[in-house]
């Protein structure tokens, strides 16, 4: 399972922790009736940071070289846009 979040950079660390936390309970579940689970948060900053992680969990799901770039590129371009339309509606 993968989940995305784009919290404020300074809490990308609590935010990876929240989310596996939140899933493991589904994991155990899925675990338990057979299935392989695993969690794999993806944080991308609300202003576009992508931290260590992604690149990591990109490499996991085989994505690497030109398309691990153009893969964040498109997940950060999206985080900045979507913290600025959060920013205009707090208006």
């Amino acid at each position: 399972m993968v989940e995305l979040a784009a919290p404020y950079e300074s809490r990308m660390e609590h935010a990876h922790t929240y989310k596996k936390e939140k899933y493991l309970e589904l994991v155990k579940e899925l675990e338990g009736s057979g299935y392989r689970a695993k969690i794999m948060p993806l944080e991308i900053g609300a202003r576009g940071f992508a931290g260590s992680l992604a690149f990591d969990l990109l490499s996991k799901l085989s994505i690497s070289g030109k398309q691990t770039n153009q893969s964040l590129e498109t997940a950060s371009r999206n985080s900045r846009k979507q913290f600025l339309l959060n920013l205009q509606q707090e208006k």
